[in-house]
């Protein structure tokens, strides 16, 4: 009996003594991010490079969260923001509390001009699906940066600027965090996002039900082979992921290559768990007709 309870002791120590280590063995990051005038940067990406671990800043640029300590000897702490330079800074020189002040990016992108013709006009042109209601709803535990992207293809080669957005949502987290709205160009390379096509952060506050976006002002052009529409999660770091997650309508679609996944500084993959399918979209463009 006397071994049998000093078997127990010792082996409720060596579990005590394992998660001690494990939590011991984390790296705590904190800093802001600003622009060179020192304005916060509100929902910047900040995350480990090669790592699913990261996070956002809150509303006053300031970010804070943990890792595990696995990081290789060239690992960075990149941080991005949309308009922005992306910046890393080497592991081995991160001070704790440090600001970071990001510098504009400058972009060229083909933007649609229009010259004074009396010829030249605008129409709205609408990418549109059969079916008008989600069919499922998917649905993403975030403990780290996610990005769903879904693809809009250019069937009629349409010419012109995204003039509207709408999406539904079946839960929204209940910290209601946001979502950054990104456009990205067809990679052919990898059949993937590419390209950057606003360069305007677009940054939406979700309610349950349709999400509908006005996206005028942000004068994002489009290209003739098609398009993602990329939904990145901002959050900021918390050890509860049930905080942190958003569920998104689907409809079923023909092709497996539509929705895209990508955590933190990896890859994008095929989302597995939505095979066959895409996010439900209403995209209106501003097309230039003469």
């Amino acid at each position: 009996m006397h071994n049998k309870h000093h078997r127990s002791a010792t082996y409720l120590l060596f579990i005590v003594a394992l998660c001690l280590n494990t939590l011991a063995a984390q790296t705590e990051f904190a800093g802001t991010v600003t622009d060179e005038s020192g304005e916060p940067l509100a929902y910047a990406t900040v995350y480990v490079k090669s790592s699913t671990c990261g996070t956002h800043t809150d509303g006053d640029g300031r970010f804070r969260f943990k890792c595990a300590d696995d990081f290789a000897g060239t690992d960075s702490l990149l941080i991005s923001f949309v308009g922005y330079q992306t910046a890393g800074v080497p592991l081995s020189a991160y001070l704790a509390g440090q600001n970071y002040a990001l510098s504009p990016q400058s972009f060229s992108l083909g933007m649609v001009e229009v010259v004074a013709n009396e010829q030249v006009g605008f129409e709205d042109y609408e990418f549109k699906y059969k079916i008008k209601k989600p069919y499922f709803y998917y649905q993403k535990d975030i403990q780290t940066n996610y990005e769903l992207a879904s693809r809009i293809e250019n069937k009629d080669g349409v010419v012109g600027t995204l003039a509207k957005l709408e999406f539904t949502v079946g839960r929204v987290s209940r910290l209601e965090t946001p979502i950054r709205l990104k456009f990205q160009a067809v990679d052919e390379d990898c059949n993937c996002p590419g390209q950057l096509l606003n360069t305007q952060d677009v940054v939406v506050k979700l309610k349950k039900g349709k999400n509908k976006v006005d996206l005028r002002d942000y004068q994002v052009p489009i290209s003739d082979q098609g398009f993602y529409v990329v939904f990145e999660w901002l959050h900021q770091y918390s050890e509860d992921p049930n905080k942190l997650d958003f569920s998104i309508g689907m409809i079923p679609f023909r092709s497996e290559d539509q929705l895209l996944g990508k955590v933190g500084d990896g890859d994008w993959t095929l989302v597995k768990n939505a095979k066959n399918a895409r996010v439900l979209t209403k995209v209106v463009v501003e097309r230039v007709v003469e």
